[in-house]
């Protein structure tokens, strides 16, 4: 069965008018929350906001994330690379590019540092593949990242927004053993894909799922009441096999603990685990 995380930020308050922020007041609370809930993971989240300051960035944050994770059993599997969004490292300026891809490059080794398996690699929004020389760009540019990821055993993930055949078409262009796919389902849904279609195609690359349900107008919502077909969707995961973790992109709508114990229940429903009392 696939373990169950959560998406650092989605178990405090969100703060206005921003989907996703690093909770820097409840980082540490999050990782008991989790456990309450029984989850199995966090995502942690680094993004351009407060970048210098993140606690996985230093020798002393670390320390502290790896103590969390033994007093509550809560691991860090995945790392997101949000910074990468608003500064991707295959546009822009000589000197931009390269401070982007060093920040990448230390990101793997401080992701390894405190166990996770996975740093994510987030080609959305500002950073959106828009034509063949940025395929060809990003390939080039993440040959460096993919060496050191092997050499310390961290895969790099990506995230787009393409079709399953252009998704598919990059990764096996990339070629590398640790170059891998996280899966997005409210975006795919957004973009009305067939997202249990997308993992019968894309199933032997996952290796991470952000779960989320989108609205028709675009809207992030609880789990099972926007417009994406999760019945289908677990199918296909079961069908390829998939075991890698599934992180929870759920948005904060009332109090984060209630609203993230719902979505954890309708999950363990797909799944056949027991649900929260």
């Amino acid at each position: 069965m696939p373990s169950l995380g959560i998406m650092q930020g989605r178990l405090s308050p969100r703060p206005r008018q921003l989907l996703q922020a690093f909770p820097w007041k409840t980082w540490e609370e999050e990782f008991h929350q989790a456990g309450v809930l029984g989850l199995d993971s966090i995502e942690w989240l680094v993004t351009a906001d407060g970048l210098a300051n993140n606690p996985i960035r230093h020798h002393a944050g670390r320390a502290r994330i790896r103590r969390l994770v033994s007093e509550t059993g809560v691991r860090v599997l995945s790392v997101c690379a949000d910074y990468l969004i608003a500064h991707p490292f295959f546009r822009g300026t000589p000197s931009d590019r390269a401070e982007s891809l060093s920040m990448l490059m230390g990101l793997i080794g401080e992701a390894g540092a405190v166990g996770a398996a996975t740093v994510l690699i987030p080609l959305l929004e500002t950073a959106q593949l828009n034509d063949q020389h940025e395929r060809e760009e990003l390939i080039a540019c993440l040959q460096e990242p993919l060496s050191l990821a092997r050499s310390i055993n961290v895969r790099l993930a990506l995230e787009t927004v393409l079709p399953s055949a252009g998704y598919l078409g990059l990764i096996e262009k990339l070629n590398h053993e640790y170059a891998r796919i996280y899966y997005d389902t409210g975006n795919a849904a957004a973009k009305e894909y067939d997202i249990a279609a997308d993992v019968r195609c894309l199933g032997g690359y996952l290796c991470g799922v952000h779960l989320k349900d989108r609205a028709r107008d675009g809207r992030s919502m609880p789990l099972g009441q926007g417009i994406a077909n999760f019945s289908t969707f677990f199918e296909a995961l079961r069908e390829v096999h998939y075991r890698g973790p599934i992180v929870l992109e759920t948005p904060v709508e009332h109090d984060p603990l209630e609203d993230a114990r719902a979505n954890v229940d309708f999950v363990r429903r797909h799944l056949g685990g027991p649900v929260n009392r």
